[in-house]
């Protein structure tokens, strides 16, 4: 068994692995090709910072890193650590980790962060075992939206030239990686973006990926809430798109966001938790 980076590894090995470690998880996920190639871009993938466990010439574990500079600092994300069934209980996970981490000290990784299913106890308390400490809880919702009370004193439409820094001030917690700015931006042709105005002012504002039916963003600004302008801007993507919505990861302290969510009669298909390690 040796470890080393995941650059020279193709995507079908990759594809092999991730199908075959993820096969009798939890909530069973095989994907195509395509698909791992969506969900890696998404995560902002980074192979020289990723890991493969490796018996012989087959890749038997891995841990796909995305990394992104956040406040003039390197932060990696873990968008998915699968062993093969048949190399499982041998510590893989945080053997993989043991050859990466002076590499990553080397680079200036500042941080590292995952989410977890909550009752996914094997998992959990092998990030613990690495050094992941849980940072939050996460709530994730999906349904049929059905909106009838509507604000029909502001203009929606889309909204080309997002200024990020003024849209950070109708937030309430941070999003998650694979819900953050760096992301969307990165995205931003393969996105719906509507904003809500009253006369000149940008009020409201959510980020929809249609080939998901994810919503990624939402937000208003906080002296115009409690005014129907989240609902109207959701009525505007659903009545274009699909009724069935899925929101993944929100904070559970975004007690306003949880609520609006519930609202709408979204049920609540799993929690999450966000770790993190700290790095040096």
């Amino acid at each position: 068994m040796f470890f080393r980076p995941l650059d020279l590894v193709t995507t079908e090995q990759l594809l092999e692995c991730f199908n075959l470690s993820f096969r009798d998880y939890s909530i069973p996920l095989q994907l195509s090709k395509e698909q791992l190639l969506a969900k890696i871009q998404t995560d902002m993938y980074r192979p020289e910072v990723s890991v493969g466990a490796f018996d012989g010439t087959q890749l038997v574990g891995f841990i796909l890193h995305g990394a992104d500079d956040v406040n003039g600092k390197t932060v990696l994300y873990n968008g998915g650590t699968g062993v093969i069934p048949e190399y499982r209980g041998e510590n893989l996970s945080c053997r993989m980790y043991d050859y990466l981490k002076p590499q990553l000290l080397e680079r200036g990784v500042y941080s590292i962060r995952l989410e977890v299913i909550s009752d996914n106890i094997p998992a959990i308390r092998s990030y613990e075992s690495c050094g992941f400490k849980t940072s939050r809880a996460l709530n994730c919702y999906r349904g049929e939206v059905s909106l009838e009370q509507l604000n029909e004193n502001i203009r929606i439409g889309d909204l080309i030239d997002a200024d990020w820094e003024y849209l950070y001030s109708f937030w309430d917690t941070i999003p998650t990686w694979q819900n953050s700015s760096a992301v969307l931006k990165d995205q931003s042709g393969q996105k719906v973006r509507l904003g809500a105005w009253y006369g000149d002012t940008l009020v409201g504002y959510l980020i929809y990926d249609p080939e998901s039916c994810r919503l990624q963003q939402i937000g208003v600004k906080k002296d115009f809430r409690r005014q129907k302008i989240a609902a109207t801007l959701v009525a505007n993507i659903i009545n274009d798109h699909q009724h069935s919505l899925t929101v993944i990861n929100v904070d559970t302290s975004a007690d306003s966001l949880n609520g609006f969510f519930r609202s709408m009669e979204l049920e609540k298909i799993l929690e999450q938790k966000e770790m993190i390690i700290m790095m040096g």
